[in-house]
């Protein structure tokens, strides 16, 4: 039997806006996260299509010698492994795609011009196959042993995923995928409400303190916020 292959996909379409700004220019993008999980069950799997704004900074940001930097908008994908247990891949750090595109353009080190030729080629990515990304360039992944607790909530360590997700349960890869667009992803708090009401606060804030005393969970979740599980809305 074929084994299975548990797949973060990510997927970036054709640029939606091209701007300038002094000497900086962005470009919007839609990218799609899918996350495929393989249970003794059975294959589990979610999708997520998010906007992505990618931009050029050509003389680098001060004092970081930064030359690209990017900002979503939409939700984390999330899959649940059982009827409350949820696994959640949080939105990416400003610098995490970037990386995930000079990986896969063979960039090493991101200099003035390997950044310029990057923000050059990213329209160019649309329509190419799906490409494996390594274990050190995955988003950071959460999971809740209940998805409408926070106070649940743990990290996944990208080197042994499994031991955090349970036994037979196995995240074995993370690829990226250009796809055409897409309507951007809603309903992530249906499944996990209380992020309607966490606002800019830890998600462990007065709601943990209000449930039950500060636990190993607990603790987790403070350094946890509603900003790396959906970006862009009035809340945000």
């Amino acid at each position: 039997m074929a084994t299975r292959r548990a797949v973060l996909g990510l997927a970036l379409t054709a640029p939606a806006l091209l701007v300038g700004c002094s000497d900086a220019q962005s470009a919007a993008y839609h990218l799609r996260q899918t996350i495929s999980v393989r249970t003794p069950e059975g294959p589990r799997a979610a999708t997520s299509v998010l906007e992505l704004t990618v931009k050029h900074h050509p003389a680098g940001l001060p004092m970081t010698n930064t030359y690209l930097t990017t900002r979503p908008r939409g939700q984390a994908p999330y899959t649940f492994l059982s009827q409350a247990r949820v696994l959640a891949a949080l939105l990416p750090s400003s610098d995490l795609p970037v990386r995930m595109f000079a990986w896969h353009f063979g960039h090493k080190h991101l200099n003035p011009r390997a950044a310029a030729a990057l923000f050059e080629a990213l329209p160019d990515l649309v329509g190419g196959p799906p490409v494996s990304v390594p274990p050190n360039l995955w988003p950071r992944m959460v999971l809740f042993e209940d998805a409408l607790d926070p106070l649940s909530a743990r990290p996944v360590i990208r080197d042994t995923p499994q031991t955090r997700l349970g036994a037979g349960v196995h995240l074995e890869d993370f690829q990226i995928a250009l796809i055409p667009p897409e309507p951007l992803t809603t309903g992530i708090e249906t499944d996990m409400p209380w992020l309607k009401v966490v606002g800019k606060q830890p998600i462990g804030g007065p709601i943990g303190e209000n449930k039950r005393p500060k636990t190993k969970g607990a603790a987790w979740a403070d350094r946890l916020y509603r900003s790396q599980f959906i970006r862009g809305d009035s809340a945000d």
